[in-house]
C-alpha cells in the first residue's frame, strides 16, 4: 500500500483566522518532522522506499467533494469560506 500527502509549501500562507485550531505553523512543523525523520518522499519511488509521497493539491470540483463529503456539509464549508472571520 502506498500513501500520499496532498502539500504545498504554499499551503502555510492560508489563514482561517486567530481561532481555528488548523494554524499553518501546525502542519508546516508536522510536515517539517516527517521529513526529519525521513516518512515523507519528494520522488515518485516513494512508495518503494516505503515512505509517503507527497503530491501538490489540486483544485477539485463540487462534484468530487460530494463522492466523501454529504451535499450540506458542502454548503456549509462554502458558506463559511466567504468570510472566515465572521464565525470566530
Amino acid at each position: 500500500m502506498s500513501v500520499a500527502l496532498a502539500y504545498s509549501d504554499a499551503l502555510a500562507a492560508y489563514d482561517l483566522g486567530p481561532a481555528h485550531p488548523l494554524k499553518p505553523e501546525r502542519f508546516v512543523l508536522a510536515v517539517d518532522l516527517m521529513r526529519a525523520y525521513a516518512l515523507l518522499a519528494e520522488e515518485p519511488e516513494a512508495p518503494a522506499s516505503g515512505r509517503a509521497r507527497r503530491v501538490e493539491p489540486e483544485t477539485v470540483t463540487r462534484e468530487d467533494l460530494e463522492l466523501v463529503h454529504e451535499s450540506g456539509y458542502v454548503d456549509a464549508v462554502i458558506d463559511a469560506s466567504r468570510d472566515p472571520h465572521a464565525f470566530h
